[in-house]
């Protein structure tokens, strides 16, 4: 039971982590140039699972943020241009990627990633700039798919990378690898929102329900396997007919073993003598036996025949005789006569496992009048139907947060009127209201009830109907506090107080 527990938490743990988002990266190959020279950019993204790339937007290559412009200043322009055009830059090298320059927007799977370490995707692409000055390059736009939501990774500001192009003729007094490297920024995540978070609790509480109806399937899968068979029932005369006739059919005394013969027949008739008559008849002796019985209304022949079985099998157990043929057959037959005889249909033995029989005590008028679904072992118990509300809250939970997810409403960027809130709102509420009477109805008990194996019955142990379904929520929710009386442990009959406002019971299906 510990290892399929084990691995429910590891599918519930890995579900929840399967939620995530995607992560981007840049590094230049170098950050100054020749005016024409080549400059490699590397772009590693870095997804979570559940996250898969849909488009990339090559837009914010149009035009470039220029830091300073050479040229404006040679010219003494006090507002130089703040980008440079389209025609001073041009891309080498896509890379991986099979794309066209003229492309804005590239779906996915016109882009081809090279395979790095902690699932992440890896691309170099080459470009070059014809006109000094310090540029901010910029970034690529990701779109993303995350669940249901398409959400887009933006450059920011402050990412800026910066490349310096020089001029040919430009003389540097020391090398460009020697100039000091801009600093390294950290990689800048994508800011939570209460989405992100809502996913996780959903998560959590479908672990939560899952750990739940595992553990109590199991635990109660072995209750039922150490449970042993039911006794099986018959009169007490019929199954002391059935073992004479098993005996006749063994042939004991023909193979020579009438000792053993005699011992078994007696047996069984001082066992139906024992239940038939509430009287030791094994433990006692022949005369005693005999003594007891002397008040019974039995015939003349009835007790000739009786003292004949008792004292021919005393003979042949205790002075080793031999009695004829036919005094073996004679034994037999007035046992089986004896026994139809005086019979009674109310006298009824139970047939253990095994092997052991008991007599069936007969309820007294008392017990007669006792409704079965008023016996507290028949009711559903606290822990029972506690956790029946707890796993029909995690149900209708799940379910309203499908329906609003499946309606858009929860969407960060949705701009729905107030009006399809409400109507959302009511249809969730409809779920709720009759998601108790529905199921009560129609199944017999919630999901919860029915997991647990609960059922509502009325006092007559039949289906409830719709209106006495309707009548249990509207006093349940009258009584909140009889719901909490299932923590009290005075409530020795299990009944709560819409339970008996209403005349219906909560039982346990397996022994009513």
């Amino acid at each position: 039971m510990i290892r399929q527990l084990l691995l429910l938490l590891l599918f519930s743990v890995l579900y929840v982590q399967s939620w995530g988002q995607a992560e981007l990266s840049y590094q230049l190959g170098k950050d100054s140039i020749f005016i024409g020279d080549q400059v490699e950019l590397q772009i590693q993204v870095k997804l979570d699972p559940g996250v898969s790339l849909t488009a990339l937007d090559l837009s914010l290559w149009d035009s470039i943020p220029v830091l300073l412009d050479v040229d404006a200043i040679m010219r003494g322009d006090t507002n130089p241009a703040p980008r440079v055009a389209g025609q001073d830059f041009e891309w080498i090298d896509y890379g991986d990627w099979d794309i066209a320059a003229n492309q804005k927007r590239i779906l996915a799977e016109k882009l081809s990633w090279k395979k790095g370490p902690n699932n992440t995707l890896e691309n170099t692409v080459r470009f070059t700039l014809w006109k000094e000055g310090v540029y901010a390059l910029p970034k690529f736009e990701l779109s993303y798919q995350q669940g249901s939501q398409e959400r887009i990774l933006r450059s920011q500001a402050r990412e800026a990378l910066i490349l310096t192009v020089f001029s040919p003729l430009f003389s540097l007094q020391q090398p460009i690898d020697s100039l000091p490297l801009a600093e390294v920024k950290p990689i800048l995540a994508e800011a939570k929102t209460w989405e992100d978070y809502l996913l996780h609790i959903v998560s959590a509480l479908v672990f939560l329900l899952v750990f739940a109806i595992g553990y109590f399937y199991l635990r109660r899968k072995a209750k039922q396997e150490a449970l042993p068979d039911p006794p099986v029932t018959v009169p007490a005369h019929e199954y002391a007919l059935q073992e004479l006739k098993q005996l006749a059919e063994n042939k004991l005394w023909q193979r020579g073993e009438v000792k053993a013969y005699q011992s078994e027949l007696t047996y069984i008739l001082r066992n139906y003598l024992e239940h038939r008559y509430d009287i030791p008849a094994l433990e006692s002796t022949t005369d005693a036996l005999l003594f007891k019985l002397k008040t019974e209304n039995f015939t003349v022949t009835q007790k000739e025949n009786l003292r004949e079985i008792l004292q021919v099998a005393d003979l042949v157990k205790f002075a080793k005789a031999q009695p004829a043929v036919d005094v073996n057959t004679k034994v037999m037959q007035s046992a089986e006569s004896f026994i139809r005889d005086t019979q009674v249909a109310t006298v009824m033995v139970a047939i253990h496992k095994d092997g052991t029989i008991t007599k069936v005590q007969e309820p007294s008028a008392e017990e007669e009048q006792v409704n079965p679904l008023d016996v507290p072992e028949n009711l559903g118990g606290v822990s029972e139907r506690g956790l029946a509300h707890l796993i029909d809250f995690a149900c209708l939970l799940l379910v309203s947060y499908l329906i609003f997810l499946g309606s858009g409403l929860l969407s960060p960027g949705a701009l729905v009127s107030n009006s399809a809130y409400i109507f959302w709102a009511l249809v969730v509420l409809g779920i709720n209201v009759l998601y108790f009477p529905l199921l009560e109805t129609k199944l017999g008990g919630t999901i919860g009830k029915l997991f647990l194996g609960l059922a509502v019955r009325n006092v007559e142990n039949e289906s409830i109907a719709f209106g006495k379904a309707w009548e249990r929520i509207a006093h349940k929710s009258k009584n909140i506090v009889s719901l909490l009386g299932l923590l009290r442990k005075g409530q020795q009959d299990r009944l709560l107080a819409h339970d008996k406002i209403t005349a219906t019971r909560v039982v346990k299906k397996a022994k009513v």
